[in-house]
């Protein structure tokens, strides 16, 4: 049993090995169509400087990074997992009203430069003091890291 398992994770790793593949572009008609919404909606008036395409098994994921540093990774379907900012702050619209008035009651002035979406609902936001505070879906605030 423990044998097949170590096979299997094997041959998934091979696969995945073997699928992936970055591909380095500059057109942004490449993305999903709700990508380049979201973009032209929230990031107009940033300058794109490339786009980073990884293909893997369970589907492509694009990072759009533009001449700022932000960066925005996207799923298969153009829709947005993160959105790192680096010195500005997040577009106020993508920041959950709960997290927005958690932030404003406890770190007061401080601002939202990353927000990322995880898989079980959850999102972790990263302020530029340096800590990083995680909420669940219900919007109960489960982790702070500094």
């Amino acid at each position: 049993m423990k044998k097949s398992a170590i096979i299997v994770a094997g041959l998934f790793v091979a696969l995945q090995t073997a699928f992936a593949g970055d591909v380095i572009t500059h057109d942004a008609k490449q993305l999903p169509q709700a990508a380049r919404n979201f973009i032209s909606l929230h990031f107009a008036d940033r300058q794109l400087s490339y786009i980073k395409i990884d293909s893997e098994i369970t589907g492509k994921k694009y990072e759009v990074t533009f001449t700022d540093r932000t960066e925005i990774e996207f799923d298969s379907k153009g829709g947005w997992t993160q959105v790192d900012c680096e010195r500005s702050s997040v577009p106020e619209v993508l920041v959950p009203a709960f997290i927005r008035e958690y932030v404003d009651a406890n770190y007061a002035g401080a601002l939202i430069e990353k927000i990322e979406l995880e898989r079980h609902g959850a999102t972790e936001i990263e302020l530029n003091n340096g800590l990083s505070l995680k909420f669940d879906r219900k919007g109960r605030l489960t982790e702070i890291d500094d």
